[in-house]
């Protein structure tokens, strides 16, 4: 499995208006629980403004059952939200 996987083509750009607040305190969280050693595994999903996808996971072996038990929570909480929208 691949690291970086480039779904869409698409130069990476910074947004006009710089980085997006909240997408930073999302990484930060998470990233202060990682250190805190909180997190053994990692799946992750990165757009950038032109719509260009990446994906990265991290020691999926260790959780693989609850890793895809994420994404199908996380799939079904974006429906979710997209249908209330």
């Amino acid at each position: 499995m691949s690291d970086v996987i480039p779904l869409r083509a698409g130069a990476a750009a910074p947004l006009p208006n710089g980085a997006e607040p909240d997408v930073i305190a999302a990484l930060e969280e998470a990233l202060a629980e990682a250190r805190r050693g909180e997190v053994a595994a990692l799946a992750l999903v990165l757009v950038n403004p032109h719509g260009a996808i990446r994906t990265r996971v991290r020691n999926p072996s260790v959780h693989r059952n609850n890793l895809t038990a994420g994404a199908a929570y996380l799939l079904a909480d974006m429906t979710a939200e997209i249908r209330e929208a």
